[in-house]
């Protein structure tokens, strides 16, 4: 019997220091995943903070820093959060691609350059084709067009829009008001490459047209991956002024435009 307990109290002995350690081990494992919880909790709480700071404003950027394009509208996260995960980025283009090439946007592109560039009347061009196109086959295009007039009517719009932004730049959203449409949009990719979406095509595509330099876009979603590597979440420091500070000498400079047209 002696030898038996003797045995329990060697084991018990024995088994003592790893009874220490792992009790150590568990305090400091709660006070790291305690931390980490903190620190999530922070950075949540501050990248909220930043989308909120981007409510209702735009950045001014150079042209030229747009450098792709990427569809945005069939990510379902894209309306929920300002930070987004995974590689959403993955199918962007280049803007050349942009302009030229693309299904969803070159036939823009191409029919604003042959118009304002080339006096290439608006019922001859592939926007107007492809407006009347969709207006045929589903009763309406896109903005509720139902009539050649419409059409016509939404391209007289353009005109209007290209001499404003010829004469004095792109307005802000700011500058538009609450009423206006969607401005010119933009995403920043886990490289911080400037990006187009979906929003503000025409905007985008008038303004390059007609030879602007620098535009105002809204940013409307960041790549968690360019976040964690480039902004700093203790420092309080607005994300407006790290992007100002990524695209250039920016100014508050006021634009201007008028007229109405979608996107």
């Amino acid at each position: 019997m002696r030898i038996k307990e003797y045995r329990l109290s060697v084991k018990q002995f024995l088994r003592k220091p790893y009874l220490i350690i792992k009790s150590h081990w568990l305090k400091y494992r709660f006070k790291i995943l305690s931390g980490l919880a903190a620190d999530h909790r922070k950075k949540v709480s501050y990248l909220h903070w930043l989308q909120s700071d981007l409510e209702n404003k735009d950045i001014l950027v150079k042209t030229e820093k747009i450098e792709g394009y990427v569809g945005m509208r069939e990510h379902q996260d894209y309306e929920k959060h300002f930070v987004l995960q995974g590689d959403w980025d993955k199918n962007q283009v280049p803007i050349k691609t942009y302009k030229y090439e693309h299904p969803q946007t070159s036939y823009r592109y191409q029919s604003m350059e042959n118009m304002f560039l080339h006096q290439q009347p608006a019922e001859e061009t592939e926007e107007y084709r492809h407006h009347l196109e969709r207006m045929n086959k589903h009763g309406e295009s896109r903005g509720g067009m139902s009539s050649p007039e419409d059409i016509d009517k939404y391209f007289n719009q353009l005109h209007v829009l290209y001499e404003s932004i010829r004469s004095s730049g792109v307005l802000s959203q700011q500058q538009l008001g609450e009423t206006a449409d969607a401005g010119i949009g933009c995403v920043l990719d886990k490289d911080g490459k400037l990006l187009k979406s979906h929003d503000g095509h025409h905007r985008y595509i008038l303004a390059e047209i007609a030879g602007v330099d620098v535009i105002p876009v809204t940013i409307q979603a960041v790549s968690e991956n360019w976040v964690d590597k480039n902004i700093d979440v203790s420092n309080g420091e607005s994300i407006v002024k790290q992007i100002n500070r990524k695209f250039g000498e920016l100014s508050s400079g006021q634009h201007g435009e008028s007229g109405s047209a979608h996107n």
